[in-house]
Parts: structure tokens; sequence; C-alpha cells
């Protein structure tokens, strides 16, 4: 399947999930993409990246075969088996340690990007496809970063954040962020905190 991921494609995405993440709003529904961009804001704790790939995930598949992205799974790149893993090997160390590696101050083009605390760095697997390696931006997010961001600070300005002359985004409470978010108690319906996680 060829999927589009032109630069029309991926603001035509964001502008759909701003779409989506206003209304979620509108009924305090949690909606996960929206709020992976948004929670670096409101909570000042960078997204240092993009996806759990990169931090905590391990995909298991029906052949015993184990790697961090699911993508990479289903194109046998970067997987090990189950073997492997359970000895330690240094095959299964080698792939979970370089996909843990990649962050926003491991990926060059991300050091000078003023959205990269918000956009993680973007799809590890995109930019494998693109540019031969994990460890090289997602350009095409970076669309949805910005976009997303500028989006932002639409809805503060209309939640009258900004009313006072010379307000900076510093001085914004931890209230008006909060705002922004599609759900006002997002952790409860997160996986850590369902029925069996606690």
């Amino acid at each position: 399947v060829n999927i589009d991921h032109s630069e029309g494609y991926m603001a035509s995405y964001a502008s759909t999930l701003i779409k989506v993440s206003d209304r979620c709003r509108e009924y305090n529904i949690f909606e996960e993409q929206s709020n992976r961009i948004i929670e670096p804001f409101v909570y000042r704790i960078p997204r240092t990246c993009h996806c759990t790939s990169q931090s905590s995930q391990v995909t298991v598949l029906p052949s015993g075969m184990l790697s961090p992205c699911k993508t990479f799974a289903s194109a046998g790149k970067d997987t090990v088996s189950c073997m492997e893993w359970a000895s330690d090997s240094a095959e299964y160390n080698s792939i979970f340690s370089r996909w843990r590696g990649r962050r926003i101050d491991t990926i060059t083009q991300c050091h000078s990007c003023i959205y990269r605390s918000i956009c993680g760095g973007g799809c590890p697997y995109e930019a494998y496809v693109d540019c031969g390696s994990i460890y090289h931006a997602d350009a095409r997010y970076c669309i949805v970063a910005e976009m997303f961001f500028l989006h932002m600070l639409d809805k503060l300005e209309e939640f009258g954040s900004f009313a006072s002359a010379g307000a900076q985004l510093q001085d914004l409470t931890d209230a008006q962020r909060q705002k922004l978010l599609t759900c006002s108690n997002a952790d409860k319906l997160k996986l850590t905190a369902s029925i069996g996680h606690f």
C-alpha cells in the first residue's frame, strides 16, 4: 500500500487532527494523538521522543520475534527472537539500545527547532524510510508540530490567556495551559490508570 506522506498530506492530517482535538475538548473526551503534542506544553515537560518505541515499548509478533516498533516488526527490520531476548543477547541489546537512544537531543536536525519539545523528532520509521536511519528527524511531522503549536496559541488567545498587554508564554498559569487538553482529567483515562492497572 502506498501512503501519501507529502507535505500537503501532513498539513491536511494536522488540520484534521486539530479539528478532532477541538471537538473532543468540547465533550471532555481524551484523544491521544493530539494530547501527545499538547501535554508537553501544558505540563512543561519536553517530549523527548515521538513514541514509546523509543522508551518502553516492545512489540511481540506471533512468530516469536520482538522489536521496539510494530511497523519495523511487520517489515522484518530490527527484530530479534524471544530466545535472544531471554538470553540477553548482544543483538537484542544493540537494537533496543539504539532505539532507546533516539531522542530530540540525539537528532541533529532537531537541535535548533523551536517545536522540538512538543514533537519528539517524529516517527523513527518514517525517518528510516526517508533517510536510512532512525537518527534523522521525520521532517514531515515538523509540519504537524508547527501547525499544532500555532493553533494552541490561537486557542490561548481565544481563552483570554493573553489578555494582559505583554503576556508571555512563560507567564501562563497551569490552569490556563490545561484548557488546551481535550480532557480535563486525562490521566484517569490512560491505560496505566485503568481498571486492572492500579
